[in-house]
């Protein structure tokens, strides 16, 4: 792989550990770094990042990982760019390890972005600590509501906890004829890097752009910001195409692995009889 692209993705991987400290708890446990988040128990909320690329033996250092993640009533689960540590993989399996999720990570830059088509009637707000708890309520049931029609809506106190959050993320909030319609999140430029996530339409207007001025706007948003790199996990090959259509281009693959029990058991049995 050229040097230039491994030096990109070795920046994306750093930046992944930057944007994790500002919102978790972080527990060192070389060669990873653990995040725990204090009030979301969810596995893509807590997570542990590899801190250097260098090859070696990871087993036992992997055996690690759960007894920490169970410590705090989590669910072990690492997160890494398979181009930068492909030499994870079959010790992973080894250790009672399973892929869950691989989405594509897509980049754009000033030279490759590109326009979203007009959406008349459409209106993107940004919101921020100074803005009513009323305001975001509505934003996260967007956010919500586009992945889980059926998810609950946020409380007030939820609300207020996510104020916090937007400190170094901020929230975007589009309506079309004063209808939430769409929402998405821009977290803060670190080194020329910017992330955009939770990129979503409700189900009943989609197919109509939404989607793709939403990151148009926040990428520009990015690069006023000062960021000359912005990225994305795309996942899947639809949510990609959307993406493509304002400038963005894969790169690289993250990897979403989580331990099991059930399986580092099948796996002792394996290894057990190889050796009987």
């Amino acid at each position: 792989m050229e040097r230039s692209i491994m030096c990109l993705l070795s920046s994306l991987q750093e930046y992944l550990q930057f944007h994790a400290r500002h919102h978790c708890e972080v527990v060192c446990s070389p060669p990873f770094t653990l995040f725990f988040h204090p009030t979301n128990a969810r596995s893509w909320a807590n997570y542990a990042l590899p801190d250097a690329s260098e090859p070696g033996d990871l087993s036992e250092s992997l055996a690690v990982l759960p007894r920490l993640f169970t410590q705090r009533n989590r669910t072990a689960s690492l997160r890494f760019l398979e181009e930068v540590f492909p030499h994870f993989l079959p010790v992973l399996h080894l250790c009672g390890w399973a892929e869950v999720e691989r989405p594509q990570v897509m980049i754009c830059t000033r030279e490759t972005f590109r326009s979203a088509l007009t959406v008349m009637g459409l209106a993107i707000t940004t919101l921020s600590p100074q803005s009513l708890l009323e305001e975001i309520c509505e934003g996260l049931d967007t956010s919500a509501f586009g992945f889980d029609p059926q998810a609950e809506r946020a409380t007030l106190q939820e609300a207020e906890e996510f104020r916090h959050d937007l400190m170094h993320t901020q929230m975007f909030l589009a309506r079309l004829q004063h209808q939430s319609v769409g929402a998405g999140k821009l977290t803060e430029v670190h080194e020329g890097v910017a992330e955009l996530m939770g990129i979503t339409t409700l189900s009943p207007f989609r197919r109509q752009g939404i989607a793709s001025a939403v990151t148009a706007f926040m990428t520009q948003e990015a690069f006023r910001q000062g960021a000359t790199c912005v990225f994305l996990l795309a996942g899947n090959v639809q949510a990609g195409r959307v993406y493509e259509r304002v400038g963005f281009r894969p790169v690289a693959t993250l990897l979403v692995y989580e331990w099991s029990a059930s399986l580092q058991a099948v796996t002792d049995e394996s290894v057990c009889r190889s050796r009987c």
